[in-house]
């Protein structure tokens, strides 16, 4: 794991515990083009009010997808 990848994971985990995580860069290793770069991750039991820390950090710097349930209903 890439340094940028455990800081990422170290500062997304104050606010719960993370149940996956990935950060994909550069060029894909099985097909040799470039990728756009692109964070996910979700959270096994995210604390209180997470969703909301994120929406205001997030608002129209980045295009992003925000799913705050498992059943899928993205925001």
């Amino acid at each position: 794991m890439t340094s940028r990848a455990t800081r990422c994971m170290e500062t997304l985990s104050v606010f719960g515990e993370l149940e996956w995580f990935k950060l994909v860069s550069g060029p894909d290793s099985l097909r040799g083009y470039q990728q756009v770069p692109y964070l996910a991750w979700r959270y096994d039991s995210p604390g209180e009010g997470v969703v909301e820390v994120f929406e205001r950090a997030l608002q129209s710097k980045v295009e992003r997808t925000m799913v705050s349930d498992r059943a899928g209903s993205a925001s």
